[in-house]
């Protein structure tokens, strides 16, 4: 009897134990089953800024097989192009220079849609005779959109409807990645006062030094040039180089001494090829290398007041006092 208790005790830790090992397994399996988003990264005029006019690639990476759709989102804007990965997984999409000016500024959506369990992209968008956008799945309408004008500065509503729960049916899998779209520009660091377009005085005989930003790609060569406030002509002109930066790509303009006269100029910095394009100006003033005397020039010097305070008094003082103690000491020494 008693080994007939200790083989049922045996019997149910072993079942447990089983149970436990077999929970663990399937949450693993779980785990495993679960699809992988796509790895992707940019290739932009500068991290997560894409430059209107500027060429721009997506490169990445699926676990499986199957075409890839790249949905581009934002706002007034929206698009889907279909393209297919090698044998390890690897893709890369790329919008020309043209291709990118048509890119709506401010907020992007870069949506990569991954084939589910068939291998086949079951969601695509359609655009109306209307102009109303609608979602499919396999040809038939899911979600409506409404016109591109509802597609406002924020895409997250589309995104969710892609992605939403209530699809019927689809296993496909989207992955949103949100990039910045702006036109080019060149900002100025040595501004008299943020908002201004006037730049810090410099000194006849010195340097000038000008640094700034630009959200143009390291590829650019932008052309400085400095021009006389008065008449608009060039004094002197030069190339620099765009240099990357962890947020904005950085640019510097140096004028080696004795500098520039004293006078009001402006320096333009606008992009080599097309040179329209970005062009960004501001103006400044040299001032001579002379300390500034608090009286106008010209105005005559006012007269000093005389001097109260006559240097020999002090010395009458003392020998005064020397005089008076000299009689009180002989006095005393009368008595």
């Amino acid at each position: 009897m008693a080994n007939e208790d200790r083989q049922t005790k045996i019997r149910s830790k072993t079942v447990k134990s089983s149970i436990k090992y077999a929970a663990i397994i399937l949450l693993v399996l779980a785990f495993i089953s679960l699809p992988a988003a796509a790895s992707v990264s940019f290739a932009a005029s500068t991290p997560q800024i894409i430059t209107r006019g500027e060429t721009f690639s997506l490169t990445g990476t699926i676990p499986g097989h199957g075409p890839v759709a790249i949905w581009i989102i934002g706002r007034g804007y929206i698009d889907s192009h279909v393209v297919i990965p090698d044998e390890k997984g690897r893709f890369i999409y790329k919008l020309s220079a043209r291709e990118t000016q048509q890119l709506p500024v401010g907020q992007c959506a870069f949506v990569i849609q991954e084939p589910g369990a068939n291998g086949l992209l079951d969601i695509e968008y359609q655009k109306k005779a209307n102009g109303n956008i609608t979602l499919l799945y396999k040809g038939k309408t899911f979600s409506d959109i409404g016109p591109l004008d509802n597609i406002r500065a924020t895409v997250v509503p589309v995104i969710s409807s892609l992605s939403s729960a209530e699809r019927p049916h689809a296993d496909d899998n989207f992955t949103a990645n949100y990039l910045l779209v702006e036109d080019p520009m060149v900002y100025f660091d040595q501004v008299t006062s943020p908002g201004e377009n006037r730049l810090l005085g410099q000194i006849s005989g010195n340097s000038v030094v000008f640094t700034g930003t630009t959200n143009l790609g390291t590829h650019v060569t932008l052309r400085a040039s400095i021009h006389e406030a008065a008449t608009d002509a060039v004094i002197t002109a030069k190339r620099i180089p765009v240099t990357a930066g962890s947020e904005l790509n950085h640019w510097s303009y140096t004028l080696e001494s004795p500098g520039l006269p004293a006078g009001d100029y402006r320096l333009t910095i606008s992009p080599e090829d097309p040179p329209a394009t970005g062009l960004r100006s501001a103006a400044f003033s040299v001032t001579k290398n002379a300390v500034v005397s608090s009286t106008p020039e010209g105005t005559p010097a006012l007269p000093r007041s005389p001097q109260w305070f006559d240097p020999t008094i002090p010395l009458f003082v003392v020998v005064g006092l020397l005089i008076v103690l000299g009689l009180l000491v002989f006095a005393t020494w009368q008595k």
